[in-house]
């Protein structure tokens, strides 16, 4: 019997948006799956909403507490081997879970698979290959995992699906360079990965970010070279709103929190560790910088000078990114200015 996925959507003052993510979940369920729509805290018509779909969509209402306990919620209430993530804004394709379950039910050593997304705008624009996009960088298939494989050689495509690359191996190095899984397109196995699988309840934003860094921990993934899901541009607020620098600390915190506590990992790659960190610290400069926060903008940047291990290459950047702030009125010099000397 093929394996039941429980999805999960949690949701706060989306009424006028959830109908469409539960409509397109229903739709790419079979028989004996689950959704379980978390209601954080709405104080709106949400509830009222999701009570109207009856008996295939079970309501869990919780205090408001943010995305990251909400989705901790719906984990704790799962019945079924396979979860599946969806955000209230968007929407899964029809055929999204049975690639994902068919995948998982013939590979049993690989713990996880996500994809690509494409995006509508309110417009009606739609844009492809949302990932890169999403992470301003090329996807890291071939060079990162390996040569691709054929899905068609793992599992059958459904009916009208073409084929595609997947992608499969450890994730976990890479995972800390950029953060390529969208929580949308995520299937896990339950059981294996739950513990892995607690989202942060004290970040701003991306609270997904070290559950999916201890996730590609637990053992290999998959990653899908084509779109199964619909991120829905709209002017109502979400968590992705939230200014760069926000994001740039949350991706310090999450660093700290998975990389920077592995010392097995840091025995392996240490220096590694240390470039991205100072990297984030340069990306937070910018940022605060172009917000006018210029005091906080040379703090980060001596923080990112202070990595020892730092490469020479990012140690050049940093001091090309002091002196560009300096023209601007950030006058005072980094308190740890050999190490950058040394690289300019």
């Amino acid at each position: 019997m093929p394996q039941a996925v429980s999805a999960i959507i949690p949701t706060h003052n989306r009424a006028h948006l959830i109908e469409r993510a539960i409509r397109s979940a229903l739709a790419a369920l079979s028989p004996g799956d689950e959704v379980i729509v978390v209601d954080d805290g709405s104080t709106d018509d949400t509830a009222a909403v999701v009570e109207r779909f009856g008996s295939p969509v079970r309501l869990l209402s919780v205090p408001h507490g943010g995305a990251g306990a909400a989705r901790n919620a719906g984990l704790a209430t799962a019945r079924c081997p396979l979860v599946a993530f969806l955000d209230s804004d968007d929407e899964w394709h029809p055929d999204k879970i049975a690639l994902q379950r068919a995948f998982l039910e013939r590979r049993p050593d690989v713990l996880y698979c996500c994809s690509d997304f494409g995006v509508r705008l309110e417009n009606g624009a739609e844009r492809h290959s949302g990932l890169p996009l999403w992470l301003n960088a090329a996807l890291p298939l071939a060079d990162t995992f390996g040569p691709g494989c054929a899905y068609s050689s793992q599992a059958p495509l459904p009916p009208g699906r073409q084929d595609f690359p997947v992608y499969i191996g450890d994730m976990y190095r890479e995972e800390m360079h950029h953060s390529f899984i969208a929580a949308f397109t995520l299937m896990a196995r339950r059981e294996e990965t739950v513990d892995a699988l607690q989202f942060a309840d004290d970040l701003p934003t991306c609270e997904e970010w070290p559950a999916f860094g201890r996730l590609t921990r637990c053992g290999p993934g998959a990653l899908f070279d084509v779109e199964t899901a619909w991120q829905h541009g709209h002017s109502g607020h979400r968590l992705t709103q939230a200014p760069m620098h926000i994001w740039a600390e949350a991706w310090l915190i999450t660093l700290e929190r998975v990389w920077g506590s592995d010392p097995q990992f840091l025995a392996q790659h240490g220096d590694e560790f240390s470039d991205v960190v100072a990297e984030a610290h340069l990306m937070r400069a910018c940022w605060l910088a172009r917000g006018g926060d210029l005091r906080e903008a040379r703090r980060a940047l001596r923080l990112a000078a202070a990595h020892p291990t730092a490469s020479r290459s990012l140690l050049r950047r940093i001091a090309t990114k002091y002196r560009r702030l300096a023209r601007d009125g950030l006058a005072e010099r980094f308190s740890r200015r050999p190490a950058v000397g040394r690289s300019a």
